[in-house]
């Protein structure tokens, strides 16, 4: 932080349109990529207090190439009462974050310093799919986190520091199916996997609480060090397991040529 006040703007976009085609595809890729953000900073009391903000956007739109066979796999599948994709399936990604900061200089001798920050993740290919895989068969990721912390740097003397910090954070993750019906888990070897995958959905909530303080003594030709750090994590997580079976199969003769 300082007494004049300024701040940026930023601006980012990759099209692709400019990209090289992908493999097994004949289409140009569907890739939109955006990323933006700002900063700005400045005096709230002159020489006292100061704040700095800043946010940044984070949008992918693109998407992955399914070769399920349209001929003969995919239409077998959609008279059993399966749903599977072909050709370029889109998808999304999109990261938000922020942070508030705040300065105090009480007085020459000790300064206070506190921070707020904030960012929420989604990302549907975070379990990859494409190929011979569906869609339904793989997985989003979607995070928020918080944390806000207190630090405080206290010069006693010329000959004595000492830094105090406390931080609390807090983190919700969730690893959720892309399969909508909710229906079971399906391999065929050679030919196509979808449904929705065993180990999803996985639900963690992460809490963190941690308190530092370091005095540090100098003298002529030795510093010494002596301070504490105690921090403390708690982690609480779900694995409901609640799929509706799994199924596997060798390459099927004649599936291929769509006898069925």
């Amino acid at each position: 932080g300082g007494n004049q006040f300024g701040g940026t703007l930023f601006y980012f976009r990759r099209d692709g349109k400019v990209d090289a085609k992908r493999p097994l595809s004949s289409s140009e890729s569907q890739l939109k990529q955006n990323q933006y953000g700002a900063t700005v900073g400045g005096a709230i009391v002159k020489d006292k207090l100061f704040y700095f903000a800043s946010v940044e956007r984070f949008d992918k739109n693109d998407a992955n190439n399914v070769t399920i066979d349209s001929g003969t796999a995919a239409t077998i599948l959609q008279r059993t009462g399966f749903k599977v994709s072909q050709g370029l399936v889109p998808f999304v990604e999109n990261v938000t974050t922020g942070i508030v900061k705040l300065d105090w200089a009480q007085s020459d001798t000790s300064r206070w310093s506190g921070r707020f920050t904030w960012a929420k993740e989604y990302n549907e290919n975070q379990l990859e799919w494409g190929g011979l895989t569906d869609r339904s068969a793989g997985g989003a990721r979607r995070i928020e986190d918080r944390s806000a912390s207190l630090s405080h740097l206290w010069n006693a003397s010329a000959r004595f520091v000492n830094d105090f910090r406390l931080l609390w954070s807090l983190r919700d993750h969730e690893l959720i199916s892309l399969d909508d019906t909710k229906g079971p888990y399906v391999e065929i070897l050679g030919a196509a996997t979808f449904g929705t995958q065993r180990f999803l959905p996985q639900v963690r909530t992460e809490k963190t609480y941690q308190l530092s303080d370091t005095g540090s003594i100098f003298f002529d030709k030795v510093t010494l060090k002596l301070g504490v750090d105690l921090m403390r994590t708690n982690i609480e997580g779900a694995l409901p397991l609640n799929f509706s079976g799994i199924y596997r199969f060798q390459a099927i003769p004649g599936f291929s040529n769509g006898i069925a």
